[in-house]
């Protein structure tokens, strides 16, 4: 899931880890070409970090997502 990406961008550099994310999947190829040199632009020049910089430094990151299971009985 893309959410797993956050404290990882370069991730979305990685053909195959894109792939396996919906977001990523379904994404027309110009966008994802944009995405993919624009992440790749923030990173090798700092801008990254510079701009997230509460993302590069948490431990950990809450998008809303839960699990919820029912179990008999």
């Amino acid at each position: 899931m893309l959410g797993a990406f956050w404290a990882h961008p370069e991730r979305v550099l990685d053909a195959e880890a894109r792939a396996g994310t919906s977001g990523f999947a379904r994404m027309p190829a110009e966008v994802l070409a944009r995405v993919v040199e624009g992440v790749r632009s923030d990173l090798a020049s700092a801008e990254w970090e510079r701009r997230h910089v509460t993302c590069a430094s948490a431990d950990s990151y809450d998008a809303g997502l839960r699990l919820l299971v029912n179990l008999p009985g």
